[in-house]
């Protein structure tokens, strides 16, 4: 990747927007991942439970992403991107008042829920970057918002393990939240709503009836079925992505029995 020329490309004010709407998102996202299962596992000390709120989160990424590119690709993403920010912020903040009352089932029900919201606003973000780009900057932009969170996956856990011993995971939940409003109101305020026009031709385009849709994505399905590079590069992802849940999962009984990081619930409260 050629640094000047990222930095020239970034140089762009509604890229540049984008591009820190995202970092302070993501930063708050690992604050949550780090607290979450760390605090279920303390007060718990059951690895059914903790396996069960990854598959509350894992769980609608799926079936939802089909459905969101569709939905967002002909809809107007600046706005899904705004809305669906708005609504995770409500939602991280409910993880304040979940924690306090101890119940798994409402724990269970807001992961999956935020989860869903946040597949939107990430296949959003995708679309305004694709759309805010030309074809021949597109793979520039995608390696610099590639790096970045990479960036943040190896400074984020560090500081935020610091955090989570100082001040218990409230204060990191509502940082995940403040993060959520910060992004979107970023978006709001820099990136003009002219670049994104929700014309009457695209209004008719989302009149799609749910046949309509299924149709897209079976379309998409055998599309998939007939490129031997995508398919072999989704299986290795399907399989990254279940040694990085058992990774996890080891990271969090590592750092709870061989460390004893904050075995007492006073510290996570």
């Amino acid at each position: 990747m050629n640094f000047l020329s990222a930095v020239k490309l970034f140089k762009n004010k509604d890229l540049g927007s984008l591009l820190v709407a995202n970092i302070i998102s993501t930063m708050g996202d690992f604050l949550t991942s780090l607290a979450l299962p760390i605090y279920l596992y303390s007060t718990t000390k059951d690895p059914l439970i903790l396996a069960m709120s990854y598959f509350a989160f894992y769980l609608p990424k799926f079936p939802v992403q089909l459905f969101a590119g569709i939905y967002v690709d002909k809809g107007n993403p600046r706005q899904i991107f705004i809305y669906g920010n708005l609504l995770s912020f409500l939602f991280t903040l409910a993880y304040i008042f979940i924690v306090g009352f101890n119940n798994l089932a409402l724990l269970y029900i807001n992961i999956f829920i935020i989860s869903s919201i946040n597949t939107f606003v990430g296949v959003s973000s995708s679309t305004m970057l694709s759309r805010m780009t030309t074809k021949e900057d597109y793979p520039l932009a995608i390696s610099v918002f590639t790096m970045v969170y990479s960036i943040c996956a190896i400074a984020v856990p560090p500081l935020g393990t610091l955090l989570l011993l100082k001040s218990g995971v409230k204060p990191m939940f509502l940082l995940d939240a403040v993060s959520f409003l910060s992004a979107g109101i970023i978006v709001l305020s820099v990136i003009p709503a002219q670049l994104f026009p929700t014309l009457v031709a695209a209004k008719n385009k989302m009149e799609v009836s749910i046949k309509g849709i299924f149709m897209e994505i079976r379309q998409g399905y055998m599309f998939v079925l007939d490129k031997t590079v995508i398919k072999l590069s989704l299986t290795l992802l399907f399989f990254g992505g279940v040694v990085g849940r058992f990774v996890d999962v080891l990271m969090v009984f590592i750092l709870q029995d061989k460390y004893r990081l904050g075995m007492e619930l006073g510290n996570f409260m």
